[in-house]
C-alpha cells in the first residue's frame, strides 16, 4: 500500500478525510499520524 511506503505524504489527507482513514487504517498502520493530525 502507498499509505504504508509514504505516510507523511498521506498526512495532509488524513487530516482532511481524518474522521475515515484514522479510523480504518490509521489505527494500525501510521499511529503516529494520528497524534500529528490531532
Amino acid at each position: 500500500d502507498g499509505m504504508i511506503g509514504r505516510p507523511f505524504l498521506k498526512s495532509r489527507a488524513v487530516k482532511i478525510d481524518y474522521g475515515r482513514e484514522i479510523l480504518t487504517v490509521g489505527n494500525r498502520i501510521h499511529p503516529f499520524v494520528i497524534s500529528e493530525s490531532m
